[in-house]
C-alpha cells in the first residue's frame, strides 16, 4: 500500500455528509463542474427572463391569458422558492394562474411538496396574482382528461385543470437521466401530469437499450438524438400542448448556485440547457474496478429507488467485476411509495436471473429501476452500501451493507495499486469511458 500521507475528502451523504481519507497519489474525484460563474439563483433567474430566447417576453405572453404554471416536485433539488419568486412578478397582468405541482406518479402529500405550495401562495399575493395551487394525481381519473395516444402506443389523458390553459409555463432543473436522457421541460408534461397508465406505458421503453443518458431528441447532436422513450415523451408533450404557447425557465444547479439559466420557447431553451449539462455535468473518464459513488446527499439519496440514479450514470466507468461502495442514507426506506417498493425493491430481491426474465416478459411501472439494477449487480464484483437500511433490507436486495466505509477503502488500498474513482452528486453526472 502506498505510504503517502492521507488527504481528507468530504463526500455528500443524507444532509451530513461523511469524510473519507486516501492517499493523495491514488484517488481521482469527478463531480459536477460548479466553479464557473455559480450564481445566486434568484439573481440568474432574474437575468434569463429579461433576455428570452424566440419567444416575447413572458409579461407580454401571459397578459390576460389563463395560465398553467408547471412546476416540479420535490424530489427534485431544484430552487422552487426562487423560481417562484422569479416568474412571479411577471404573471400580475395574467387573467389567472394555475400552478400544477407535476408529480408524475410520485407521492403528493408530501412536507416538502407543501413548502412548495406555501412558496407558491406567498410570492402570489407579495405581487398580486390571482392564483391556486394543486399537486397532480396521476391516478384521479375524474380530474384528467384524454388527449388521444402517441404512434408508440402510449395513452395520454393530462391534469385537466391544466388543460384549460391559453399559456404554459414551465419551471425546469435540467440534468442527466440514465434513461430519458435529460430532465428538461418535457416531463412537466409527461410524466409530470399525465395519468397512471401512460407513464407506465412510456417507461417501459426504459428497457431498451437505446433509452439511455446523454440522448435526445432535442439534443444540439443530430448524432445523439436516438431516445424512443424521450422521442415518445415529445410527442406527448406536443399532443398535450396542442399549439399554444410554451414559456420555459430552465436552469442548471450544483451545490445550491444556477451554473446555467435560461428562458423562453420550450425547445430552443432545451437545446440550450442540454449544451450546458453536457459541459458541467458529464466528464470521459477510464473505467475503473474500485469506485466510490454518492448520489449526493439529500435529497438524492433519500431513498434507494432515488439514489439509484447514481449508479446507473456510472455505469459505463465500471469494469466487469468491479467492486462499488456506495454511499446513500435512504432515511425513506427503499422506495417513496407502495407501489414503487412493490414493484422496484421486492421485485429486485428475487434471485437475478428471475428479476430479469420476469421484467422482459412483463413490465409495471417501476419495474425498469429493478431490471437495470439486476443487470449492473450480474456483472459486478460487489456494491457495498454505506446506508440507514437495515442490514437484510440491504442483502435482499443482492448487496453488502457496511458499517465503516473506511474500511472498505483500506481493503481496497491493500488488496490492489489501481487507483479509486470517488463520483460526487452521482445523480446528475453522466460518465462516459475513454
Amino acid at each position: 500500500m502506498s505510504t503517502t500521507e492521507r488527504t481528507a475528502i468530504a463526500v455528500a451523504y443524507g444532509t451530513a455528509g461523511i469524510e473519507l481519507r486516501l492517499p493523495q497519489d491514488r484517488w481521482r474525484r469527478v463531480g459536477v463542474n460548479a466553479h464557473e460563474g455559480g450564481r445566486q439563483p434568484l439573481t440568474a433567474f432574474e437575468e434569463a427572463l429579461r433576455q428570452p430566447m424566440d419567444s416575447p417576453p413572458l409579461r407580454e405572453l401571459v397578459a390576460g391569458r389563463r395560465v398553467a404554471l408547471l412546476t416540479e416536485d420535490a424530489t427534485r433539488s431544484e430552487p422552487h422558492d426562487a423560481f417562484m419568486r422569479a416568474c412571479m412578478p411577471h404573471l400580475s397582468g395574467a387573467r389567472s394562474v394555475a400552478a400544477v405541482i407535476c408529480t408524475g406518479s410520485h407521492a403528493r402529500l408530501t412536507d416538502g411538496n407543501r413548502r412548495i405550495v406555501n412558496a407558491f401562495e406567498q410570492s402570489a399575493a407579495a405581487d398580486g396574482v390571482s392564483g391556486e395551487i394543486i399537486i397532480h394525481d396521476c391516478h384521479a381519473e375524474p380530474g384528467l382528461t384524454t388527449v388521444g395516444v402517441t404512434s408508440r402506443g402510449t395513452p395520454v389523458a393530462a391534469n385537466s385543470r391544466a388543460l384549460e390553459a391559453d399559456v404554459f409555463l414551465v419551471t425546469s432543473g435540467m440534468k442527466n437521466h440514465y434513461f430519458a436522457g435529460y430532465s428538461n421541460a418535457l416531463k412537466a408534461f409527461l410524466p409530470g401530469i399525465c395519468s397512471y397508465a401512460g407513464i407506465e406505458a412510456n417507461h417501459a421503453m426504459a428497457l431498451e437499450e437505446a433509452a439511455t443518458f446523454g440522448a435526445h431528441p432535442l439534443h444540439p447532436d443530430p448524432s445523439r438524438r436516438a431516445n424512443p422513450l424521450a422521442e415518445d415523451m415529445l410527442e406527448a408533450a406536443r399532443m398535450i400542448i396542442e399549439g399554444r404557447p410554451v414559456f420555459v425557465l430552465g436552469t442548471v444547479t450544483a451545490g445550491g448556485r444556477a451554473l446555467w439559466a435560461g428562458a423562453g420557447a420550450m425547445e430552443a431553451v432545451i437545446r440550450e440547457g442540454i449544451r450546458h449539462v453536457d459541459r458541467v455535468a458529464s466528464a470521459r473518464v477510464p473505467a475503473h474496478s474500485r469506485l466510490v459513488i454518492s448520489p449526493g446527499g439529500d435529497p438524492a439519496d433519500e431513498s434507494l429507488y432515488n439514489a439509484q440514479r447514481g449508479l446507473e450514470l456510472a455505469r459505463n466507468v465500471m469494469k466487469d467485476g468491479a467492486e462499488v461502495l456506495f454511499l446513500a442514507a435512504c432515511p425513506r426506506g427503499t422506495a417513496p411509495t407502495a407501489d414503487a417498493r412493490e414493484n422496484f425493491y421486492e421485485r429486485l430481491t428475487a434471485p437475478l436471473d428471475e428479476v430479469l426474465r420476469g421484467l422482459q416478459e412483463r413490465y409495471v411501472l417501476y419495474s425498469h429501476k429493478a431490471y437495470k439494477f439486476a443487470a449492473m449487480l450480474e456483472r459486478l464484483g460487489a456494491i457495498h452500501m454505506y446506508t440507514e437500511l437495515d442490514e437484510p433490507t440491504v442483502t435482499a436486495a443482492h448487496m453488502l451493507k457496511v458499517e465503516s466505509p473506511q474500511a472498505v477503502l483500506d481493503r481496497w488500498l491493500e488488496a490492489s495499486e489501481e487507483d479509486i474513482l470517488v463520483v460526487e452528486d452521482a445523480n446528475r453526472l453522466a460518465l462516459y469511458a475513454g
